[in-house]
């Protein structure tokens, strides 16, 4: 085992992880998520990611024994057949179950253990020196501890080239693949369109043609889902590993690393701007059509992170106010929510030039002009 990991005291407050473990594995099961989510089974991506966790928290001194738990509890989750999915799906929806996809459980189950095995891998590999190019210095001598999401984003991106390495070998293609999440998105989409039409067939006749518009937003919001699938999917797997580095570090006493920094300081590497920039140009450059769509995914993968970057810097600036204009912010930017994550993407990209939460440039920014 790994020496030099000294257990430390566990990790308190469980009221936010406990909301965010609630809604990271029912939400996916509700319309309208069911129908955008390709994993809508998030406990196939959870447990995995928690129970590498443990066996890293093991080899780093921690007890075998949770360890053993948390992989029989990640096998038993794998194991489990579509049917038995379904019919956990259908129970909350309360309506007939979905006849399962064929194929769909296999990609999500290899997904979810090529992102675990990926975060551990490169956990392993960063204890011999392995530099962290996305989120902040290189291993060595004196140098603090990376913080989470630059162990994570790496683990997604080995994934996702493991994935189609995958899938070249098996004599398949990315299409396939987007084939089987399509045919997935379409069952969700009408198992949710059912639903809809259960609760409109009980409304008052007026009113009928606000969930037509409701289910014909749906269709068209699962077809583009469907494009974006590989984004999703990527995103889903940081969610994962987050909300497990969380828990783990609630239950297990050797610490991996630093715990997750709140919101308001939520950063990563400005060279990851880059690949905001790649989605862009592949996306509006005429003779790379062929490519716009992997530049669509790119735009929807970074831009969730310069989102959630630039949500960082609002929770940060509004956090400096008094509980009345905190609580006023939250509600005009739910109430404004298309504003608020326009406003959260540009803060979040301006943040690559200037140190919004600073004094001014940023010294490992890739350039000292601003974007807009």
């Amino acid at each position: 085992m790994e020496q030099g990991a000294a257990p430390a005291p566990r990790e308190r407050g469980w009221l936010r992880l406990a909301v965010a473990l609630a809604a990271f594995v029912f939400l996916p099961m509700l319309a309208p998520l069911s129908s955008v989510l390709p994993v809508g089974h998030t406990l196939l991506l959870l447990a995995p990611a928690l129970a590498v966790c443990f066996i890293l928290g093991w080899r780093s001194g921690g007890r075998l024994l949770p360890a053993l738990v948390a992989v029989g509890l990640a096998v038993f989750t794998l194991a489990q057949p579509a049917t038995a999915w379904e019919a956990m799906n259908a129970s909350l929806l309360e309506q007939p179950a979905a006849v399962p996809v064929s194929g769909y459980l296999d990609f999500a189950r290899a997904w979810a253990l090529l992102l675990a095995g990926s975060f551990g891998l490169l956990r392993l590999v960063d204890a011999t020196g392995w530099g962290g190019w996305a989120g902040g210095g290189v291993k060595g001598e004196g140098a603090a501890p990376r913080p989470f999401i630059a162990r994570a984003l790496p683990a997604v991106g080995l994934s996702i080239l493991l994935a189609l390495v995958l899938v070249v070998l098996g004599q398949s293609t990315p299409r396939h693949a987007g084939q089987i999440y399509g045919r997935y998105f379409a069952g969700r989409t009408a198992q949710s369109v059912a639903a809809f039409e259960i609760i409109a067939a009980a409304a008052p006749a007026d009113a009928a043609w606000v969930y037509e518009r409701v289910t014909n937003g749906l269709r068209g919001v699962s077809l583009v889902a469907q494009q974006l699938y590989p984004a999703l999917l990527a995103l889903e797997g940081l969610a994962a590993l987050a909300l497990g580095w969380a828990l783990y570090h609630r239950l297990g006493r050797a610490r991996l690393g630093p715990p997750l920094a709140p919101l308001k300081m939520f950063r990563f590497n400005d060279q990851l701007i880059w690949g905001f920039v790649a989605g862009i140009t592949l996306l509006i450059v005429p003779s790379l059509g062929e490519l716009s769509l992997i530049g669509l995914n790119l735009l929807m993968f970074f831009g969730a992170l310069y989102v959630l970057r630039g949500l960082g810097i609002m929770a940060w600036f509004v956090g400096r106010t008094n509980r009345l204009v905190q609580a006023s912010a939250v509600i005009a930017g739910i109430f404004f929510l298309a504003f608020t994550l326009v406003l959260a993407l540009i803060l979040g990209v301006n943040d690559t030039w200037f140190d919004l939460r600073g004094r001014g440039p940023t010294s490992s920014s890739p350039s000292r002009s601003i974007l807009l």
